[in-house]
Formats: structure tokens, C-alpha cells, sequence
């Protein structure tokens, strides 16, 4: 909790929604009065006002909770009772992810909404003509931006210090490339999957750590790139 508060605070870090559960209650934060998923939704609202905020519980009818997000004036947007999904997910009920589709939905109608004559024009031209592909851009420019994740383990000795932020974009021949912004590598990550692409770009920054953070100097770019890569990474006291 205490960790989900200090990416909060964190301005690097870019959040579309945040869904918490309600008694989440690890890793307690009593400097910033954080014990449950409450507070941290609560924290959430004070910090990022413009994020919205769900809730997932198995006592999403409880009189008290609703009473003290009444009391405390929280917006929740949704909350989600666990025992209307199933764990398991045979497909005769909604999986475990189904909360997650519901945030993903909102994200991707915000969006949309940001171009008001989208919604009109794909109304007007539903089925087919010349104008669906270019209706088609602008719908995956609007609700497909590129995939947010962060790098926060590495080969031994090689520890991060702190998350990488990585973003993965979808490329022309239909595979994903995932690229280290902060880092400044000029080499990226690729994929059929975004997951494939993260690993092989993690390959490639434990290979520029491994060469730079020794004890030699670099000038130009290396030097550069030695000072980003000495922010995130660094090697484990365990391996001196």
C-alpha cells in the first residue's frame, strides 16, 4: 500500500483508473493514515482528482462501507462484489478480469469522447464504404494507446532501484516494440506479444548496465546513457 502511494505521488507515472480492493490491508502506511483499500482510494481522489476510482469487495453491500463513503465523500465509480464473478472462470459466469473490462471500457469511452463527431460519423457510415477504414484510424488513435508497464526486476546482480516505465506500441507488421523512454537506450524490445517484447528489451538493458556500470569512463552517448541506467539500476550489494 504503502509502495501504490509513492507511485501515486509520483508525477512520472501516468494512471487512467485506479480499482482497489476495499480491505486490501498490506503493506500499511500509517504516515499517511493508510490501512485498508479505502484510504488508499480515498489518498487516491486527494492526489489524482482527475482519475476515476473502483472498488472491488466481498462485502460490497455492507451498511458500513457505504456509509463511510457517504461520510467521506468518495467517488467511486463502481463496486464490484466478488462473489458475483468466479475465480475459476468456466465461461458460464464472469471471470476473475471482469472488473478490469468493465475499467478498460471507461478508459476507452473517455477517449472516444474526445472526438464528438466520431460516435455520429461511425453511426452514419455503420457497415461498409470508403470512409470505414479511415473511421477505423481514428478509432484505434483514440481507444488503443500504447501499453504502460514497468520493468522492476533484472538478471543477477543486476537490482532496479526503482521501476523502469515501459511502453509498448503496436509496430506496422502487426508486432509489438517496447522502448525504456527514461533510459534513453536507442535500442528498443520486439514481440509478437507485448510480453515477449518487455523480456527482450529487459535483455537489453541488463546487457548496457552490465557494460557501463563498471568502473570504466564513457563519453557522448554512453556517459549519457551511464547516468540514466546509474538512476535506475545498480548491482546487488550481495554480488561485491
Amino acid at each position: 500500500m504503502a509502495d501504490a502511494a509513492d507511485y501515486l505521488l509520483n508525477s512520472s507515472f501516468h494512471f487512467d483508473a485506479l480499482l482497489a480492493d476495499l480491505y486490501f490491508e498490506k503493506g500499511e502506511d500509517p504516515s499517511r493514515d493508510l490501512y485498508d483499500g479505502l484510504d488508499l482510494i480515498e489518498f487516491s481522489v486527494a492526489t489524482r482528482p482527475e482519475m476515476d476510482v473502483y472498488a472491488v469487495s466481498a462485502h460490497a453491500d455492507s451498511y458500513n462501507f457505504k456509509r463511510k463513503v457517504i461520510e467521506r465523500k468518495i467517488p467511486v465509480k463502481h463496486l464490484f462484489d466478488k462473489r458475483d464473478f468466479a475465480i475459476a472462470g468456466d465461461g458460464s459466469e464472469p471471470t476473475a478480469d471482469e472488473p478490469w473490462n468493465v475499467v478498460r471500457l471507461d478508459v476507452y469511452k473517455r477517449r472516444l469522447a474526445r472526438d464528438p463527431n466520431l460516435i455520429a460519423e461511425l453511426d452514419a457510415h455503420f457497415g461498409t464504404g470508403p470512409e470505414v477504414s479511415s473511421l477505423l484510424g481514428r478509432v484505434l488513435a483514440n481507444v488503443s494507446p500504447p501499453i504502460v508497464t514497468y520493468i522492476e526486476t533484472l538478471p543477477a546482480p543486476l537490482v532496479a532501484k526503482v521501476p523502469i516505465e515501459v511502453i509498448c506500441t503496436p509496430t506496422s507488421d502487426g508486432t509489438v516494440c517496447a522502448s525504456a523512454p527514461h533510459l534513453g537506450l536507442l535500442v528498443d524490445g520486439y514481440g509478437d506479444l507485448a510480453s515477449e517484447a518487455v523480456e527482450q528489451l529487459r535483455e537489453v538493458i541488463a546487457a548496457h548496465a552490465t557494460e557501463l556500470l563498471g568502473e570504466g569512463e564513457f563519453t557522448g552517448y554512453a556517459a549519457a546513457l551511464k547516468s540514466h541506467l546509474r538512476h535506475h539500476i545498480e548491482f546487488s550489494h550481495d554480488a561485491d
